[in-house]
């Protein structure tokens, strides 16, 4: 059979699905940036020997990736959906380690695994927190996001010789008291080259830097650049990722 292809969005980072057996020509770095051209990265769902299903991510310049948080959501929306309609709660293989799901309607929360290389830098003569929440992010507070030049100030930090050879994904992030939110994030993504709607593993980066800033709560709001919430939460040592998926 070919593979199953479906469009999806997790608060608007826009992904192509498969659903593949392993036949999809993961070293045609062209052919994913052609069936990427309108969204912001591809995912394959494969069967897995140690959870329910394999998560494989493509950024949208063909290059992989170990871990999107919102990728991995619209991963266990579709999964329930097609090959397990009678689960709620799904284990998913990835990059990083097998990780949990839980899918209640099109509200999906998803274990982000282990959070390392915390450390903080002085980048162009801005204070810069380095972590990596699956994939590479520099976190950068500012007062007012509205105003941050994501497209230049992210490309310029995204390369800069600090975080070579790899590079990094740059995530600006502002304190909001509007009562809707705790945190505002725009994220200039590494694989896209550009600002993308929302983020996953960016309003984790986000949220874990801003953390101390909220110190009774054990979850945080975050609003993407798409106007829509995701929630990260924290349970014990293990953090969460919240919010909605809708098929495009």
């Amino acid at each position: 059979m070919p593979p199953e292809l479906h469009y999806y969005s997790g608060c608007q980072n826009t992904f192509v699905v498969l659903i593949d057996g392993g036949h999809f020509p993961e070293y045609d770095a062209r052919f994913i940036s052609y069936l990427c051209q309108k969204v912001d990265g591809l995912l394959l769902i494969r069967p897995s020997k140690v959870a329910d299903a394999k998560m494989i991510y493509f950024n949208k310049d063909g290059s992989r990736a170990s871990m999107c948080g919102n990728g991995l959501r619209c991963v266990a929306h579709l999964a329930q959906k097609k090959l397990f309609p009678e689960k709620s709660m799904l284990t998913i293989e990835t990059d990083v380690g097998v990780l949990q799901a839980s899918i209640q309607g099109n509200i999906v929360e998803v274990e982000m695994g282990q959070i390392t290389n915390h450390k903080f830098l002085s980048i162009n003569g801005q204070k810069v927190c380095f972590l990596n929440t699956g994939v590479p992010h520099a976190v950068i507070q500012v007062d007012t996001i509205e105003s941050v030049d994501v497209a230049t100030l992210g490309k310029e930090i995204r390369f800069h010789p600090a975080f070579q050879p790899e590079g990094t994904n740059v995530t600006f992030a502002s304190l909001l008291n509007n009562g809707s939110a705790d945190l505002s994030t725009r994220t200039y993504e590494r694989g896209v080259e550009a600002e993308t709607l929302a983020c996953g593993t960016g309003a984790v980066a986000a949220a874990l830097v801003l953390w101390d800033q909220f110190p009774k709560k054990q979850a945080l709001q975050v609003l993407c650049a798409s106007g829509e919430l995701l929630t990260v939460r924290k349970e014990g040592s293990s953090l969460f990722l919240k919010g909605a998926v809708s098929p495009l």
